[in-house]
């Protein structure tokens, strides 16, 4: 699942070593996480592979509101902001959040593992930071997203 339609103009630049990927079918369209936009080369959209595909997909499916939008499966998504107003406890909150997040990001076939979920208040809600690994390296893969879930 690509953050945008396929039919979108974009450059196709695959090293040899990621020809694998490129058969397997995953890649997501290269992502300025501080911007919040996508990234072009020559005025033009690109893809990225593998584990960077990953982060963007991961980042994606932690700040889309499951249920929500029918441009995606049911299956995509967290169910973290249906705790916003809710009175519960802090620590049952943040339980709740991680499970959110695990459920979220281990329903791709490429995800092997969550290693740690890190989640630090901050000014606009909520910063989560995903330590995982996947089948493409053994690698232990960093991501992190803000969440406005206050």
């Amino acid at each position: 699942m690509a953050i945008l339609p396929n039919s979108m103009d974009y450059i196709v630049d695959i090293p040899v070593a990621d020809e694998v990927l490129l058969e397997e079918g995953f890649c997501e369209y290269a992502y300025d996480f501080d911007n919040n936009e996508l990234l072009t080369k020559n005025g033009r959209h690109y893809y990225v592979y593998g584990n960077e595909a990953m982060k963007i997909w991961l980042y994606k499916a932690m700040i889309t509101d499951r249920f929500r939008y029918s441009a995606y499966t049911d299956r995509f998504g967290t169910e973290i902001y249906s705790l916003i107003g809710e009175v519960v406890s802090s620590k049952l909150k943040e339980a709740e959040i991680k499970r959110y997040i695990i459920e979220a990001v281990m329903v791709h076939p490429f995800m092997v593992s969550i290693n740690d979920i890190q989640l630090e208040r901050v000014k606009s809600g909520l910063k989560a930071i995903v330590y995982y690994t996947t089948t493409f390296t053994d690698e232990i893969v960093r991501v992190e997203c803000q969440v406005k879930i206050d």
